[in-house]
């Protein structure tokens, strides 16, 4: 962690994000969608962990004590740069009054640097700096860093969707799409490592889904799905020592049954799903910086229910309740290299029962709510050694809603975590034993008071 303070745990970055939404009417039943859009990271830092700098490393008197043979800690910040430019594009084609075509487009290029520097730290563990321009710099002047490397990524997705419905009771939707994923990679010299060298990776699949739904009668509707996913490896993982096992992509086969029941006043709804993971990945830390493993095969399953409805004078409720459970189904080696025994174990942060439970009011001019949410136990560690305790936060809305012309308002008021609960509210990045590694969690987020005023004109 970096220092000893919450203070260091930052993250400030300067993101530009531009769009367009093009729609054009090809004929009555050809339709065309191009969205292009650009995203650019200009500034900022996120710090990362806490380390020493050996001052002879870099040839100067960091401490001020007169020598350079010192090891004076410092906080590293990651301080990317980059650019990213990518374009979404489909075609609905109405072939009958029963039958629509989909075909699809996407392509997205990423450019970029991803740098580690160093910045001192004050007598609280925090940064001297948040937006890397006071980075440490060699007797040479030159920017001492702790990592180096460009990354260019290219991902293409070609996709062709046919929906069959008629008018009063089903629906199928069929779909076919092919992905790919490839890295470019450059490592330079950095303060630890002078190695330089260039890595690439490629990663395709085809992935086939199926939507069906049913109209039982005017209030039941019952519906299944299934599809094909795959999630590729991070871009760091390009960079591990040589001879460190190749991280596979993790791919997925997922399914859905679900039933809804629906009134005026009531909406009903169950769901189960069974989830088949091939080489699941878990975010994990290697040398302060998160990544993901490879934690082997995982199968997930489980069920939901929700329920929506209205009491009398303008007051509704809302609830959903889950049970999950991810079994790992091989043991997987830890950080070390030692075989674990995680065969049979729940996927660390992943907790069996989530529920809530709210109610409101709502009359058209104001409204208020309350809604209760719990999070059961879930664990830091793939042997399920080190387990979190449960938590449930209350937070609170409230609005009013004012109109006048043709002009509208909405003054809104939130109080999150009412009653300043304290709590760890997820896994950051967890690890496969805690004898070779110990797991990093977020702490919940304390009592917090926000108040937004919307106009429309």
């Amino acid at each position: 962690a970096p220092g000893n303070a919450a203070g260091g745990h930052r993250a400030d970055f300067r993101i530009q994000t531009y769009g367009l939404n093009g729609f054009f009417n090809l004929s009555d039943t050809l339709k065309l969608h191009v969205d292009p859009y650009y995203v650019r990271v200009t500034d900022g830092t996120a710090s990362a962990y806490a380390r020493p700098l050996s001052e002879a490393a870099i040839g100067r008197d960091l401490n001020g004590d007169g020598d350079r043979i010192d090891l004076p800690p410092v906080i590293a910040q990651i301080f990317p740069t980059q650019y990213r430019v990518g374009v979404t594009s489909y075609v609905d084609w109405t072939l009958d009054t029963h039958n629509e075509l989909q075909l699809g487009y996407w392509h997205d290029y990423i450019h970029a640097r991803n740098q580690t520097i160093f910045q001192s730290n004050d007598d609280r563990g925090r940064p001297t700096s948040i937006h890397g321009n006071h980075a440490i710099v060699d007797s040479d002047g030159h920017v001492v860093y702790g990592g180096n490397n460009s990354n260019r990524i290219i991902s293409d997705k070609l996709w062709i969707q046919d929906t069959w419905s008629d008018a009063e009771r089903w629906s199928v939707t069929g779909g076919l799409a092919w992905q790919r994923t490839a890295f470019d990679s450059a490592k330079r010299v950095n303060v630890d490592d002078p190695a330089t060298y260039k890595r690439s990776a490629s990663y395709n699949r085809l992935l086939p889904s199926l939507k069906v739904s049913l109209d039982l009668n005017e209030r039941q509707q019952i519906f299944y799905s299934a599809a094909s996913t795959v999630k590729v490896p991070l871009v760091a993982t390009l960079y591990t020592p040589p001879g460190t096992a190749k991280q596979k992509p993790e791919k997925a086969f997922n399914q859905e049954l679900g039933w809804r029941y629906h009134t005026s006043d009531l909406l009903l709804g169950a769901t189960l799903f069974y989830n088949v993971f091939k080489d699941r990945q878990a975010s994990t830390t290697v040398n302060g910086v998160a990544t993901d493993i490879n934690a082997g095969d995982v199968n997930t399953w489980g069920i939901e229910f929700s329920a929506n409805g209205k009491f009398a004078r303008d007051f509704n409720y809302f609830a959903s309740l889950s049970h999950t459970r991810a079994r790992q189904r091989e043991d997987v080696p830890d950080s070390v290299g030692t075989l674990a025994d995680t065969q049979g174990k729940q996927l660390f942060n992943t907790p069996k029962t989530l529920a809530s439970l709210g109610v409101g009011y709502d009359d058209g001019k104001f409204y208020a709510n309350l809604l209760g949410r719990y999070v059961g136990n879930f664990y830091g560690d793939l042997e399920n050694r080190e387990k979190i305790g449960d938590y449930t936060v209350v937070d609170a809305g409230f609005g009013y809603r004012l109109k006048w012309e043709q002009h509208t308002a909405v003054l809104r008021l939130n109080l999150n975590n009412l009653f300043d609960k304290h709590y760890l509210s997820g896994v950051a990045t967890g690890v496969v034993s805690i004898d070779s590694a110990t797991p990093q969690y977020y702490r919940g987020q304390p009592r917090g008071v926000f108040a937004s005023l919307t106009i429309d004109y």
